[in-house]
């Protein structure tokens, strides 16, 4: 399997299983621990590794519970 392929597969899981899932425990064998959110408003050294992830997810899923993701695509730099 290419790097390529590993790196879809630990998407595809981080997405299907820990998110649609909502098996959170996941979130540190799927994340780097030095991963940083920048979709939110909190400053970067609040938004560090998978526990701040496995936070921000816990508070998407009580506003909306029924919260799926879909992959529609995979790209990278230069490719779609």
């Amino acid at each position: 399997m290419s790097q390529e392929e590993k790196n879809k597969a630990v998407v595809r899981r981080l997405i299907e299983d820990c998110f649609n899932g909502r098996d959170l425990s996941l979130l540190p064998e799927l994340m780097h621990p030095e991963f940083v959110n920048h979709q939110d408003l909190a400053p970067v050294e609040c938004k560090k590794g998978p526990g701040y992830s496995r936070n921000y997810t816990q508070g998407c899923m009580r506003v909306s519970p029924i919260l799926k993701s879909i992959i529609t695509c995979f790209s990278r730099t230069g490719t779609r």
